[in-house]
């Protein structure tokens, strides 16, 4: 093909030097060698024949002008048949016999006479959002006018991508595709609209046809999401990886590196996942979910062991001191009551309120290991700041009312129920705020449980917890927090089926094997209250079936509750 171009040029330049122009005679050859050109189907050869024609100003015949009139539509190119419209109008070319074209021929012209009139080529390449519903008419009228080109269909495309439509950009660009199957702006669009719906395996079969993405950050995070959707772990992997060599800004190096994370934690790849979660954390120093640092900490501990998982963490928190990710990662490793790291845990916690003093989640943090801490008179003192510290940046919190009444439990009863009172208070202020949220109910119930005393409540307000939970669960409240706390409630107001029923609940529902157990066990205590023994018997040989390695306390339960249908009986007998 490069030879018959530089061929051709060479006919060109040779002809106008000596004659300005082709022969008849070579005119006449080439229109024969441009209609078996379009005949044979070879489009490139009519419109590089015709081409050369027009650089010389030669004459062209009616019947070769229409051959490469009709070529426009043979390739679908609506930008070729306009500019043959074109020349056709305004004499830039000689035309033999002006008017002597065939009946298609001028139904052709008029067709493209009335596109012209409405077509604005500007827009063709256009992928702003703002593009408006007029602009949009305007392509759907040229393509009523006539639908044998590409271009509207690839205009039409766009617009409908960014409104958001994807089902009618995949019509359009399908159509695009029918003409230009290599079109890599058309591949990428259908690409990213099947991924936008949800098609996965239609989004890589098109976007593994790219070869020149315009934006190659997008194109591999999206190749590799699509591909993590399938399951395809180790591709999202590596594709989540050459995305991450790009210049990503924020969002999509979030975005990514998560995408990282959960194709290596599927992969099983835990030393990769360690060093990922570690950059992972490097991104931002605020705003980063305070999960991934608590996952972290769990997986590095686990898989490098206590010592080195600390090491790593304290490291990183030298490395990058303004950095509070690493800060947070490293405390999450003291152990409560170990006083070989106290003195250590004190300064960083120090460090971590004095970095953002106005968090209420870190006060509580600093509150929660020194209240877990040795107890001393120190101890406690150092907790209370942290706790007040906390309770004043936010007193709706139920928490910190807790922990401040568990630290002076058995060592001063007034302040304890000074927060007593104040978490009756500020939960019914909650409720009053948004009395539609049940959250309220479920912390002001429980803030009537908190214990003033080392001795309890004597089971004094009972009655109110109860009405609140029952509230909650009314509002649509969480029914397994609710259910869980109920139950001690009906259990201790002699309510034992209520609580049987809860007990029930959370055992069919839990994902815990251990919670399940204990709750078969709390049904057969209420049995046991109930006097209902057979039925207590059937509970503990329940759990004997499902958890067997339970033996020596399956054994008690057996034992007592023989025992009590023994003394049933004979008391019936007597």
């Amino acid at each position: 093909m490069k030879s018959r171009i530089v061929l051709f040029i060479a006919l060109i330049v040779s002809s106008s030097i000596v004659y300005g122009q082709y022969s008849r005679k070579q005119i006449k050859e080439i229109d024969a060698e441009i209609e078996q050109a379009y005949n044979n189907g070879e489009y490139n050869k009519v419109l590089e024949w015709c081409s050369s024609l027009r650089l010389t100003n030669a004459k062209i015949n009616p019947p070769t002008f229409e051959y490469w009139l009709f070529t426009g539509y043979k390739t679908h190119d609506l930008n070729l048949s306009l500019d043959l419209l074109t020349l056709y109008e305004t004499d830039l070319i000689y035309i033999k016999a002006y008017r002597n074209l065939s009946e298609e021929g001028f139904a052709k012209l008029d067709k493209l006479r009335r596109i012209n009139n409405i077509y604005d080529r500007s827009i063709l390449n256009e992928r702003s959002a703002e593009v408006n519903e007029e602009q949009k008419k305007m392509v759907e009228d040229m393509i009523a006018i006539d639908s044998s080109f590409w271009q509207p269909y690839m205009i039409l495309g766009n617009i409908n991508y960014f409104q958001l439509d994807y089902p009618g950009t995949i019509y359009a660009i399908n159509k695009v595709l029918q003409w230009q199957p290599a079109n890599q702006q058309a591949l990428q669009e259908i690409g990213y609209s099947y991924f936008n719906i949800g098609d996965y395996e239609k989004s890589i079969y098109y976007l593994d046809q790219v070869e020149e993405p315009y934006s190659l950050s997008t194109y591999l995070i999206t190749v590799a999401y699509a591909h993590y959707h399938l399951t395809n772990y180790d591709k999202a992997l590596w594709h989540s990886k050459e995305a991450l060599k790009q210049s990503l800004n924020y969002e999509q190096k979030i975005s990514t590196y998560s995408l990282k994370l959960n194709c290596e934690r599927n992969l099983e790849l835990s030393k990769e996942e360690i060093e990922t979660l570690y950059t992972f954390l490097s991104l931002d120093t605020l705003k980063v979910n305070e999960n991934n640092i608590r996952y972290t900490h769990h997986l590095a501990k686990e898989e490098l062991g206590f010592e080195e998982s600390l090491q790593k963490a304290r490291t990183y928190s030298n490395r990058y001191p303004n950095n509070i990710n690493y800060l947070l990662l490293k405390v999450y490793h003291y152990p409560h009551r170990n006083q070989t790291y106290y003195n250590e845990a004190v300064q960083d916690f120090d460090r971590l309120v004095d970095m953002d003093p106005n968090n209420y989640d870190y006060y509580m943090l600093q509150g929660l290991y020194l209240f877990n801490s040795e107890h001393s008179r120190e101890q406690r003192a150092r907790a209370m700041t942290a706790l007040e510290h906390a309770y004043k940046l936010d007193s709706s919190q139920f928490d910190v009312h807790e922990y401040i009444c568990r630290l002076f439990l058995w060592h001063d009863t007034k302040i304890s129920k000074k927060y007593k009172k104040k978490a009756i208070s500020n939960m019914s202020n909650k409720i009053n705020a948004d009395p539609k949220n049940p959250e309220g109910y479920i912390d002001l119930a429980k803030a009537y449980d908190l214990p003033t005393n080392g001795y309890g409540n004597n089971n004094i307000y009972l009655d109110s917890m109860l009405k609140y939970f029952d509230k909650a669960l009314q509002l649509g409240g969480d029914s397994f927090s609710v259910k869980v706390e109920r139950r001690h409630v009906y259990q201790s107001l002699g309510m034992f089926q209520n609580s049987i029923a809860d007990n029930l609940w959370i055992a069919k529902h839990t994902k815990y094997p251990t919670t399940r157990k204990m709750c078969f066990y709390a049904v057969a205590n209420n049995y046991m209250s109930l006097k209902n023994y057979n039925e207590a018997r059937e509970m503990i040989l329940k759990i004997k079936d499902e958890f067997p390695d339970d033996k020596s306390t399956i054994n008690r339960w057996l034992r007592n509750i023989d025992s009590e249908i023994k003394e049933q009986d004979e008391s019936i007998i007597e």
